[in-house]
């Protein structure tokens, strides 16, 4: 069974490490493919349009759950990312994705500053967790589309045929918002953790290949009034960024819980905190001093490593 060699997943988002077979993996995504088209109902030409899920669109929506899960899996050869991956504050290193980013950012956060974070889990809802305050007052916006925009822009992109970036000038998706207050303190050493992990957040020696899964946009304040931003992919449980994830996840907790359990949910903040601050400061003593934050684009980081080769 393809299941067998599947990772453990842990909290949303977070995978634990899984030495997997690449050759393995292609050879059964074939017969899965090879299944799901001999079910293919080739006299219902107008499945598609059609509102109930067919065998076409259950095979091959099975089809390509089970080959995103399984390509973006990590392997044995692949080094665990510790650490967020530092990119450019205009998100340009996304090329392609970057308008579909920017939009996710607009939606959710608007210009806002900040201690924030994007979230985008495979086939959900994109959302968006900020620490923010009011007259001195901590609190927690969570805000969560209505709909993923994601799949709101493929729709219209196939029904009128026209570049993304041009439908997502006018696409707009109904966000919902919800806010939790915290202490002082607990704001404090949230805010901490954010910013110890952005500034020693580095480019890896190599990527991990992930198709599927949950990415995380991390934005922080950066040096001279500018701002941070850390990228993280699936992290794997037990590194710091897995650990910045469950804070994030804590936080989000504590808004939805927030009428009838914020004093536990905020203690659990705390200690997620705390845990992102221990395994930051154990990486950063086992690890040379981070690169600073990079633009991936830019003629000048090229040139340097052109250089120093």
């Amino acid at each position: 069974m393809l299941f067998t060699h599947v990772a453990n997943t842990g909290p949303r988002g977070v995978k634990e490490p899984s030495r997997l077979d690449p050759a393995s993996v292609l050879a059964r995504i074939m017969g899965l493919f090879l299944t799901a088209y001999q079910e293919y109902p080739r006299q219902d030409t107008n499945c598609w349009a059609d509102a109930r899920e067919g065998p076409v669109k259950r095979a091959i929506r099975t089809w390509l759950a089970l080959f995103t899960l399984c390509a973006g899996m990590p392997v044995s050869a692949q080094p665990l990312e510790p650490h967020l991956m530092p990119i450019d504050s205009d998100l340009a290193v996304f090329e392609s994705l970057r308008p579909y980013k920017l939009a996710v950012r607009e939606h959710l956060l608007g210009r806002a500053a900040g201690l924030s974070v994007l979230v985008f889990p495979s086939f959900q809802k994109e959302w968006a967790v900020q620490i923010a305050h009011d007259r001195g007052q901590p609190f927690v916006l969570y805000a969560v589309m209505d709909a993923q925009l994601w799949g709101a822009l493929q729709e219209r992109v196939e029904q009128e045929t026209v570049p993304d970036a041009e439908v997502l000038r006018t696409l707009r998706v109904p966000v919902t918002r919800h806010t939790a207050t915290l202490t002082k303190d607990t704001a404090q050493v949230v805010g901490a953790a954010w910013a110890a992990m952005l500034s020693a957040s580095r480019r890896p020696a190599e990527s991990r290949r992930i198709l599927d899964g949950t990415s995380y946009l991390f934005f922080g304040p950066g040096p001279r009034q500018g701002q941070r931003v850390g990228l993280a992919r699936s992290p794997e449980i037990g590194t710091p960024v897995a650990a910045l994830a469950e804070l994030v996840e804590a936080l989000r907790h504590h808004v939805e819980s927030a009428t009838s359990a914020s004093a536990p949910s905020e203690a659990v903040i705390l200690r997620r905190a705390n845990d992102v601050l221990a395994k930051a400061r154990a990486a950063a003593s086992s690890h040379a001093p981070p690169n600073k934050a990079l633009n991936l684009t830019s003629a000048r980081w090229s040139g340097r490593r052109a250089r120093a080769a």
